[in-house]
């Protein structure tokens, strides 16, 4: 990884920061993935997608920790859990 200087004024460094502490990750890492999402204007990495609601400011705190996993889990087959749910849940 290469290292970058930038030259910004305090009160705008200490709102990033604050920002990024707020979204579970680290000022650099939320600081490439904007300059990834400026410079990549194709579709984006899978990385991206992954920590995309991450950036986003209208997701509340609640609905950032219903998310248990990244991504889905491979053998998961919903309609068989629903299916064994509603014969418990109904008896049958």
């Amino acid at each position: 990884m290469a290292k970058v200087v930038l030259d910004i004024e305090p009160s705008l460094i200490e709102k990033i920061k604050n920002k990024a502490k707020q979204n579970n990750i680290s000022l650099s890492e939320w600081t490439e993935i904007l300059y990834k999402k400026e410079t990549d204007n194709d579709a984006a990495t899978a990385q991206e997608k992954e920590t995309e609601f991450v950036v986003r400011e209208d997701v509340s705190d609640w609905v950032k920790s219903l998310i248990l996993a990244k991504t889905p889990t491979p053998d998961f087959d919903a309609k068989k859990e629903y299916r064994d749910h509603i014969m418990t849940k109904y008896g049958l």
